[in-house]
């Protein structure tokens, strides 16, 4: 990004534009200015944020409710966005908002108080009128519920009509919610576009005690600070952040950007700030337990006396997978207790966690809870001490002198097995006495690594039938099933159809998975017209393959430039066949040697070709034998994608015998 010089008279406006409209906070910058921003000069954005504010506040309440008084942090979020749009895919971006959050509707009620929400949207066109989105454009659903109904998850969906290249859009929203818990207290400065200002003002009343640690903090800098009589405001700014694009294979947004996280003051003991914080969580969960035998039976285990063995460990993963259903979304505070989860057979990877737990301890197992904030989110900071870089509850299982931790993600089969974003990765264990932060190390075996794709092909004279299995291991698996888990019946079975007809298959005519919900491989089997081209002249015919797994690697890659190293989840291999039934009186003509193709850090292909009485086979191989590709080579990995591409969907060409 270029440093914009010529936006000296933006720095006024920025630290001044407190608009005149009473329901917006800031006032639009001056057309001639937004002029000077064009696709010219901004040749590798879609778009350029002029300013981008967060505004943080609480004060303390004292609630009453069940004849006690509860005493909870009121907080409101206000976030500011103004930014040029250059380009189309902009325009997507920015006439569509949607904004999820957290539901305790039966808390609220009980309190007697409700979470708000406040949206506002404007756009200035290029001859300066400003259109103002009324307050009726903005809709509110149950994104995701219970079993029962109850929402647990609420998104509000806005669109702004005729946004187009060229225009300045505003985007401003308030959240208030009542008890901090459940609002995360770390700020990103960054955003998916070029930025000019980043702004942060954070303000908290005078009794609360916090500390602020920016990184990094040379960049960011010290707050300014303003006292009242109530509280204190602590303000940041950053000038001209470059764009942080969503990339394939990128790292997390999270481990990138410049943030700002509130912590408690350290306590007088010395602790670190982790003690305190902790001893409050797992007391929050003192009061939820409720297993009992007849919940053991429930969950389909028999109540055992004695020590549980390694396989009994696995056979209660095992059945509380199977029997309650995993909500999309996690929270380090399950939003219900263990009776209710068992009850709506639903729960969050907290709530399951927390059973696994108390199931352990009925049968004399060492397990301690986790914090997990894993890869796909980028790691936590050590020092900043707040509960809010985590997403939810796993378990740590001491037996026999082996260790092991059990994760409740969808992206895990019923039948347990380590996930790739846990490897190489740092969780968080609680203990009564404070915390450890304990280093995982997962161990990787490169023949589980391999997914296959497989083709049973009937020629025709002009055509070809296909029977296709896909068969996806490790990550490949894992990140498939995360996409399929929630879905069933119809769904399920249009998703499928998609998968196959995206590269294999011109038509489906049939479709089908595995269990892959329990078993470790996810294995998608399809029939139908192959898309792999036949031609026929005279006494020839030709065929040319077309395989899925590489073609879909490639489809990722979608950008001319990278801006990022490219992190692949882990080494993996891709293994491809197809077998090919010779028409009757055809043989094969010029079969080609084998051909391997390679670049840097271990990345190869291969081909070859067998022939057996009746059948013609393709045998090709990808293997990339490593984490991480520089951005400098990503020219590099798209040709050798290209050519393997090439190279395996050659043309095979089949004589009539004489």
């Amino acid at each position: 990004m270029k440093t914009i010089a010529f936006f000296l008279s933006l720095v006024f406006w920025i630290s001044t534009a407190h608009s005149e409209e009473p329901q917006f906070y800031r006032q639009l910058p001056p057309l001639s200015e937004m002029n000077k921003i064009t696709a010219d000069k901004f040749r590798d954005a879609d778009a350029v944020i002029i300013l981008k504010e967060t505004a943080y506040g609480e004060r303390t309440r004292t609630f009453s409710a069940w004849a006690s008084l509860i005493t909870g942090e009121w907080i409101a979020t206000t976030e500011i966005l103004i930014a040029k749009v250059l380009n189309d895919h902009a325009v997507s971006h920015f006439g569509s908002f949607e904004y999820e959050f957290a539901d305790h509707t039966e808390l609220y009620k009980a309190l007697k108080v409700k979470a708000e929400f406040v949206f506002r949207a404007r756009v200035m066109k290029p001859d300066s009128t400003v259109l103002i989105l009324p307050d009726t454009s903005i809709s509110t659903i149950d994104a995701v519920t219970a079993s029962d109904d109850t929402p647990f998850l609420k998104k509000v969906i806005f669109k702004i009509p005729d946004v187009a290249p060229g225009d300045v859009v505003q985007i401003e929203q308030t959240h208030m919610q009542p008890f901090s818990d459940y609002v995360r207290r770390i700020f990103f400065y960054h955003d998916r576009y070029p930025i000019l200002y980043s702004n942060l003002t954070i303000y908290v009343p005078s009794q609360d005690k916090f500390d602020f640690l920016s990184f990094p903090p040379e960049v960011v800098g010290k707050p300014t600070l303003v006292e009242d009589k109530n509280g204190w405001m602590y303000s940041w700014g950053v000038r001209n952040l470059r764009a942080i694009p969503v990339e394939a294979f990128a790292k997390p947004f999270g481990e990138v950007s410049y943030l700002t996280a509130m912590v408690k003051k350290l306590h007088k003991d010395g602790s670190d700030g982790w003690k305190p914080l902790v001893k409050e969580y797992l007391k929050s969960f003192a009061d939820k337990r409720s297993v009992n035998k007849s919940f053991v039976e429930e969950i389909g285990l028999k109540e055992e006396d004695g020590k549980a063995t390694w396989d009994e460990v696995e056979e209660i993963y095992t059945a509380l997978r199977k029997n309650i259903r995993l909500f999309s979304v996690n929270s380090i505070y399950s939003g219900s207790d263990l009776r209710s989860v068992l009850d709506k057979r639903a729960g969050d990877a907290t709530a399951l966690a927390n059973i696994m737990l108390e199931v352990l301890g009925r049968r004399e197992v060492s397990a301690t809870p986790l914090l997990i904030r894993d890869r796909r989110k980028g790691a936590y900071e050590r020092s900043v001490s707040t509960l809010g870089w985590f997403d939810r509850m796993a378990v740590l299982v001491s037996l026999d002198g082996g260790e092991k931790v059990y994760d409740f993600d969808r992206s895990i089969p019923s039948h347990y097995e380590h996930p790739w974003y846990l490897h190489r990765t740092t969780v968080m264990a609680l203990y009564d006495t404070g915390v450890s932060h304990l280093y995982v190390e997962l161990p990787l075996q490169l023949e589980k690594l391999v997914s296959h794709e497989k083709h049973r092909v009937d020629l025709k004279r002009s055509s070809a039938t296909d029977s296709v299995t896909f068969t996806f291991t490790a990550a490949h698996a894992q990140r498939m099933r995360t996409q399929l888990y929630p879905l069933s019946g119809n769904r399920l079975s249009d998703r499928l159809r998609n998968i196959l007809e995206q590269f294999a298959l011109s038509s489906a005519e049939t479709t089908s998975v595995n269990d892959f919900r329990d078993e470790r491989e996810l294995r998608i089997t399809g029939t139908g017209e192959a898309q792999a081209s036949v031609s026929s002249i005279d006494s020839f015919i030709v065929f040319r393959p077309k395989n899925h797994l590489v073609h879909d690697l490639r489809s990722r890659f979608t950008q001319g430039v990278r801006h990022s190293d490219i992190c692949f989840d882990e080494p993996f291999c891709y293994a491809m066949e197809w077998r090919v039934n010779i028409p009757a009186g055809f043989t094969p003509m010029h079969i080609a040697e084998q051909t391997t193709l390679g670049m840097d850090q271990g990345i190869t292909s291969s081909i070859r070709y067998k022939t057996h009485e009746n059948t013609f086979e393709i045998l090709a191989d990808l293997i990339v034998n490593t984490e991480i590709v520089q951005a400098s080579k990503y020219q590099d990995l798209l040709n050798f994608l290209d050519k393997s591409i090439a190279t395996i969907e050659r043309d095979i060409t089949f004589v009539r015998k004489h």
